[in-house]
């Protein structure tokens, strides 16, 4: 039996990483502000996505922008919207 379960607690509070109320672990907090602090936050997310996804950097960035772009208030951000060849990775990439 599921052990939230067996103690009744509920376990759509509970995050992936086991902390309740939406929390954050400290050693990813402090790993964040490490990364903004003393590194290149961009180039550290371009990393990131092309260790799920070969190649495509250009593409990364943009969609980065996109993301970005949301977080703008007099704006409604960037609708991105890939094209090229087929099995070009467009699909997973997105």
């Amino acid at each position: 039996m599921d052990t939230a379960m067996e103690t009744g607690a509920d376990s759509s509070k509970q995050t992936e990483g086991g902390n309740s109320g939406g929390e954050m672990a400290s050693h990813i907090t402090q790993r964040a502000t490490e990364i903004l602090e003393r590194e290149d936050p961009v180039d550290f997310i371009i990393k990131s996505f092309e260790r799920m996804h070969i190649g495509d950097k250009p593409t990364a960035k943009y969609l980065l922008a996109s993301v970005i772009s949301q977080q703008i208030k007099n704006t409604k951000g960037i609708q991105p919207k890939t094209h090229g060849r087929s099995t070009g990775g467009k699909t997973h990439c997105g």
